[in-house]
């Protein structure tokens, strides 16, 4: 017969961040919930029993029912931090909190979460758009993908970068789409002029 699953409070001290980890002892899941924690064994603070939750073995814990057990939470989209009361520093918000969850991260209303989810679909959408560029624009292109970065500075705000190999040069080069610069490692600047013309070193 297997042992019955308990619910542990797995807290990290320096951040003040805590999981559920649902293990047959103490040891185990503070293993485990370090684990999820970024945490190596010695370094969490505390595991400590969370009888509340042993209902919900194996998991997941539902919000509502760490909201009323005194737990708070960072808006994955606004990031403020809210809990049973409600947002701390909402300011002049028009939507109630309602808190709310999609499997992975935690909103304070719906209205967050919904705009969080547009958010995403319109970086995938740039990302597709700066990999099509890329490979259009270098059709020898492998391994292309598209982050967004900041821009230099002095300038202000955010750009999306393709990053790609070439042949005839080690690292990976950058470019932003339509810019007429491709960035590349100091020590390829050389081979990358000789093959492909004048880049901009980094």
């Amino acid at each position: 017969m297997s042992k019955l699953m308990k619910a542990y409070e797995v807290r990290d001290g320096d951040e003040g961040n805590c999981v559920i980890a649902f293990a047959t002892n103490s040891a185990t899941a503070r293993r485990e919930g370090g684990g999820e924690l970024g945490l190596e064994f010695e370094e969490v603070e505390s595991c400590t029993r969370a009888p509340w939750a042993d209902q919900y073995a194996p998991g997941p814990v539902p919000l509502h029912a760490c909201l009323e057990n005194g737990w708070w939470f960072e808006c994955s989209h606004c990031g403020l931090r809210f809990d049973e009361d409600g947002r701390r520093g909402d300011g002049d918000r028009d939507d109630e909190c309602e808190p709310v969850d999609d499997g992975k991260a935690h909103y304070c209303s719906p209205t967050c979460k919904m705009e969080h989810w547009a958010e995403k679909r319109q970086r995938t959408h740039r990302q597709l758009a700066a990999i099509e560029a890329a490979l259009t624009h270098w059709p020898m292109a492998t391994g292309v993908i598209a982050t967004e970065c900041n821009k230099p500075w002095p300038s202000r705000g955010s750009e999306m970068r393709a990053q790609f190999t070439l042949p005839g040069v080690r690292y990976p080069v950058s470019w932003v789409p339509g810019c007429e610069s491709v960035y590349v490692s100091q020590c390829d600047a050389e081979d990358f002029k000789r093959v492909y013309g004048k880049p901009e070193a980094e």
